[in-house]
């Protein structure tokens, strides 16, 4: 049984002591506001009704692990809690939610969240919708309205509510849908920022790049590298180690018809950066993606 026919099996047996709370939240530079509404038993039902129809197309769907720099279509991402580093704070918010007046305005919101847990602690799902535009609402979404601290269906389109499920967390995993919701939903510019610097103090270290200060400032200025960065910090704290082997850097660089020039200075051979077109190179080879297949003879570089 995959974890989301498990995940259906649990809202199917769901009984009245079933604990089940909506949580609107507004993401911004200092912090998480959240709000928890009294939602009435007829909208909760429905909610729930949609998510089973929307978590059971996943059921045979293909697992692998998060990649922050690239996905493929039709799989589903997975990441531990302790990837995106602020959960806690995010639950932290739900803990001391604020409360619901008529003037709160939908189009503040950056996230719901619908928390399903029994009563006797056998699960607790937590599932995360990023909010866009709630004026756009696939045809089996619910209407809604705030009433006070009251959460009540409409037939108005104020506020849209659907089954669709961009993030689920079980236990210490999150299940992506859409992957650009993780990055939405919790502060991972923030992180793969901090990773790069991290990052590229390593490369510093490893003293292996002339033109360093150019090459560094380049990076930290798009947003794109910084994932790269980080991704290469996770998967393997020493690649400035490739800088040990400057005779297997010359082969990729010629294999592969690179422009970049190995300098040749009177302590240490370094990789002469010149230019912003040679960042995804350098890194390429820092962190060992090209390769040529043994059989065929094929090249190719493994971005993954």
């Amino acid at each position: 049984m995959s974890i989301f026919e498990e995940i259906v099996n649990d809202l199917n047996s769901l009984d009245s002591n079933a604990e089940i709370r909506l949580y609107f939240t507004q993401k911004n530079k200092l912090g998480y506001t959240t709000y928890m509404p009294n939602v009435k038993n007829s909208l909760t039902s429905d909610l729930v009704e949609l998510i089973k129809e929307n978590i059971e197309k996943y059921a045979s769907g293909e697992i692998v692990k998060f990649n922050p720099t690239s996905y493929r279509d039709g799989v589903i991402e997975r990441c531990s809690t302790d990837y995106v580093e602020n959960f806690q704070e995010v639950l932290e918010s739900f803990s001391a939610p604020d409360h619901v007046d008529t003037g709160l305005n939908a189009n503040d919101l950056t996230f719901y969240c619908i928390e399903i847990k029994d009563n006797n602690d056998k699960f607790n799902y937590k599932f995360f919708r990023r909010v866009t535009k709630f004026k756009r609402l696939s045809s089996n979404g619910i209407l809604a309205w705030f009433s006070g601290n009251t959460l009540n269906k409409m037939e108005q389109q104020m506020l849209g509510l659907d089954g669709y499920i961009d993030l689920v967390c079980v236990g210490t995993d999150i299940y992506i849908f859409n992957h650009i919701s993780l990055e939405r939903i919790f502060r991972l510019v923030e992180k793969y920022s901090d990773k790069a610097k991290e990052a590229l103090q390593k490369l510093k270290d490893a003293d292996g790049i002339s033109n360093f200060d150019q090459f560094e400032e380049d990076c930290l200025s798009d947003q794109r590298y910084h994932k790269t960065l980080s991704k290469m910090l996770e998967n393997n704290d020493n690649f400035g180690d490739v800088f040990n082997d400057f005779s297997s850097i010359r082969q990729v660089i010629d294999m592969f018809d690179l422009d970049i020039e190995i300098e040749e200075c009177s302590d240490k051979p370094r990789l002469r950066y010149e230019d912003k077109h040679q960042k995804m190179d350098i890194l390429r080879i820092i962190n060992d993606a090209y390769y040529r297949s043994i059989i065929g003879k094929r090249k190719g570089i493994d971005d993954n």
